[in-house]
């Protein structure tokens, strides 16, 4: 630094030397180290210096195929590029080709490569900051050239590279002194970006739950109309305060209710309130032989029975078509979108429908179904939403798709009611479970009945077809075990049923 005060070339290699003296032991190594060195200093001090035949021979590699220090050093000389994180859906800002929307709705959604030829080979894409807009202040990604080269560390646009700073820094103390300026700046600057689009995204939750409420007590203290049922839509808001009120309110099927109320913890005079069960603190158990009768297995790990009135479901359809198209039509509420996605059901006051239903069925019947299977302990998070169908997609009907294309859902065990209405078309079709041999095979279809549940794991790989006539509603019950499965193993290995002992997450990973 002293002689060659110009040459930074010369600082990032003897930096670079120091570091890996430090970590080799080997004389051969601190050998090569050195010869590489010098080497690069004579570059650096003389341009038209050209390498003696004999440096093959001495350091044992070959000019054209360069291998350890040297191919990583060549592999940094290739084109730069500027990484970048852009938010959810940005991906089609930078596709030459455009894109297209799934599921035949008003909702712009990720092309999803499932089961297309090629869907490993992917090109990989610059988005420059003219291609693409940030979301929510992000910083724009800065670039450090080190020796004429730019490092392919970019978590803004790759995943796979902010999971493993995230796994290295969970493992192993001080691992960002290993890293560069350039590529922690980076990682910095990616974290902040997810940030912000986390609060960006908590923001609108908050404005679209705020403008569902709006829209619900405008329903509710609205005139009854034609086409509105307003005393039966105020009737499925109230959570009953016990079982009486449950069955007397006719919320459940009385087929459901013989398997409740047959049950031996319920037979008794000690029977948990239905404030302990829609709470979670009562662990319900329903008699494996009651359940025998009650349920039926359309096909491998996919099972339906009877759970809910078809008067009830009408109720809970008719709320969410309201609300919707109320929120559509007011201008205080329209830019919200309300209509073009799922509606959940704890936003609009049924978080005690989401327990029941989950406390009082799902957890229970997953025991007995997708203990072995699916590899959980319990069920302890849930969410339930209200999906709407249409062969007319209306944002003002809560129908915005027409399909549903091949997915998975994120979740350990997915209930799923049919609040019907008159339709056609609308099948569920369900291919093999990830991570088996018979994955993406179709295993066979079924067509929902109104107040018939069917019951499955969530990376059992299933669609909607085409509804072709009508509107057809469902409702949706997602339940993982954050407590179980999913402290042990990664999204990767959870989503391809892979052993949880050898995940990264698990205790054996070094």
């Amino acid at each position: 630094e002293v002689l060659f005060p110009s040459a930074s070339s010369v600082t990032a290699q003897a930096t670079m030397a120091s570091q890996a003296i430090r970590r080799w032991r080997s004389p051969r190594h601190i050998h090569s180290l050195l010869l590489v060195s010098s080497t690069t200093l004579l570059f650096t001090l003389q341009p038209s210096f050209s390498l003696p035949q004999s440096y093959s021979k001495i350091s044992g590699s070959r000019p054209k195929a360069a291998t350890g220090v040297h191919r990583k050093r060549r592999s940094r000389d290739r084109k730069k590029r500027i990484p970048t994180m852009s938010a959810r859906g940005d991906d089609a800002k930078c596709d030459e080709e455009g894109s297209h929307l799934l599921g035949g709705g008003d909702i712009n959604e990720k092309e999803r490569l499932y089961g297309k030829d090629g869907e490993n080979d992917k090109e990989d894409k610059v988005c420059t900051p003219e291609r693409s807009s940030s979301v929510g202040g992000h910083r724009p990604p800065r670039s450090y050239e080190r020796g004429g080269a730019v490092s392919r560390y970019a978590p803004r646009s790759n995943i796979s590279h902010a999971l493993h700073a995230l796994a290295g820094m969970d493992k192993y103390p001080s691992y960002l002194s290993r890293w560069n300026e350039r590529d922690v700046d980076e990682l910095e600057g990616a974290l902040e970006n997810l940030l912000n689009q986390v609060r960006n995204q908590r923001r609108e939750v908050e404005d679209r739950r705020k403008g569902i409420g709006e829209a619900l007590h405008m329903t509710l203290n609205s005139d009854s109309s034609e086409d509105m049922d307003l005393e039966g839509i105020k009737s499925i808001f109230p959570p009953p305060k016990s079982w009486e009120e449950l069955f007397d309110r006719n919320i459940l099927d009385p087929s459901a209710r013989k398997v409740i109320l047959g049950s031996k913890m319920f037979r008794g005079k000690n029977r948990p309130s239905l404030s302990d069960v829609l709470q979670g603190a009562a662990k319900v158990d329903l008699d494996a032989s009651l359940l025998e009768d009650w349920l039926e297995e359309e096909m491998f790990d996919v099972y339906s029975y009877q759970l809910l009135s078809t008067e009830f479901c009408g109720n809970i359809r008719d709320t969410v078509r309201h609300v919707s198209s109320l929120s559509e039509r007011h201008p205080a509420y329209a830019k919200l979108n309300l209509g073009h996605r799922p509606v959940d059901l704890d936003t609009i006051g049924l978080s005690w429908l989401n327990d029941l239903l989950t406390h009082l069925i799902l957890r229970p019947i997953s025991r007995q179904l997708f203990s072995q299977t699916e590899r959980f302990d319990d069920l302890d998070w849930r969410q339930g939403y209200v999906a709407g169908y249409s062969a007319l997609p209306s944002a003002s009907a809560a129908t915005p798709r027409q399909r549903l294309v091949p997915h998975t859902d994120d979740s350990e065990v997915t209930l799923n009611v049919c609040l019907a209405d008159t339709f056609s078309g609308g099948a569920l079709q369900f291919s093999g479970l990830r991570g088996t041999p018979e994955e993406g095979m179709l295993v066979g279809e079924y067509q929902p009945q109104a107040g018939r549940a069917v019951v499955h794991a969530g990376r059992h790989l299933h669609a909607v077809t085409e509804v072709t006539e009508g509107d057809r509603y469902a409702l949706i019950v997602w339940a993982r075990s954050w407590g179980g499965v999913r402290k042990d193993v990664c999204p990767c290995c959870w989503l391809n049923r892979r052993d949880e002992t050898t995940c990264m997450c698990g205790p054996r990973w070094n």
